[in-house]
């Protein structure tokens, strides 16, 4: 569908969605409908031809500017974001929303999270 439509979304999951987001990961679309069996709810896009999963606090809506054995390299158009993971400066609160990813070496997932630096832009003092 990605090459079809030239777009896609990119949705964070997290401490809250690990379950339905291991269930997207490991079971294959080809074999059964996981938006149905999953329950989730699905909002077409209003930015590009793709849709959003509404469980999902966080998501990119991006069109593709090349996709070639595999690459898929996107051009971010809007970022959906649930106003609950505003900060009181309407800034992404990464923590609040315990994004995770998975620990491959120990088949889990896990919370982000320490600040561990600014990233420079102007340089580097090593």
């Amino acid at each position: 569908m990605i090459s079809n439509k030239k777009a896609f979304t990119l949705s964070f999951a997290t401490k809250k969605t690990e379950k339905i987001s291991d269930y997207f990961g490991v079971v294959s679309g080809n074999k059964e409908d996981k938006i149905a069996k999953s329950g989730v709810h699905i909002t077409p896009s209003k930015h590009v031809d793709a849709p959003i999963i509404e469980e999902y606090p966080l998501t990119l809506e991006c069109t593709v500017e090349s996709f070639e054995a595999g690459n898929l390299i996107g051009n971010v158009i809007n970022v959906s974001i649930d106003e609950d993971y505003l900060d009181e400066n309407g800034k992404i609160d990464v923590d609040k929303m315990e994004i995770i990813a998975f620990d491959m070496v120990n088949n889990t997932y896990r919370v982000l999270g320490e600040n561990v630096g600014k990233a420079f832009k102007d340089g580097f003092d090593l």
